[in-house]
């Protein structure tokens, strides 16, 4: 069920919603830790049918880990944006991974969003603004 639709600093509009979590053991660690609890922040759909989730795990260690990005702060919308109806899309160095960019969206010309998938759902594991095309 879709929840309402955000828009952030770019002025795009992300329709996002939450929901409970289904994980399997081929997904990275920390979305198969079953004894955490994950607090789901946005899920959208991406452009293949499947759900994408963003955790406040990941959503904190996109902002704050050492190699963070603070500059994304006010730019959650666009992240959920950049999944949902991206301007470009790679396949990802692991067979699970997907990129996906958008355009003129965030601190930087590009945005990234790197999201692994476990068969039709899939978890966004970090994002970065980026000068160069993809």
């Amino acid at each position: 069920m879709i929840r309402g639709t955000t828009n952030g600093p770019s002025g795009r509009s992300c329709a996002a919603r939450t929901s409970g979590m289904n994980t399997e053991n081929r997904v990275p660690a920390w979305v198969a830790s079953r004894h955490l609890r994950r607090s789901i922040l946005a899920e959208v759909v991406d452009p293949d049918g499947r759900h994408v989730e963003l955790t406040d795990e990941r959503w904190q260690h996109i902002l704050v880990d050492p190699d963070g990005h603070p500059e994304l702060v006010g730019y959650q919308a666009e992240v959920m944006q950049a999944v949902q109806t991206p301007d470009e899309r790679r396949p990802g160095r692991r067979s699970n991974e997907q990129w996906f960019f958008l355009r003129h969206a965030g601190p930087s010309r590009w945005l990234q969003v790197v999201v692994a998938y476990d068969h039709d759902r899939g978890w966004i594991v970090t994002a970065f603004g980026r000068r160069r095309d993809p």
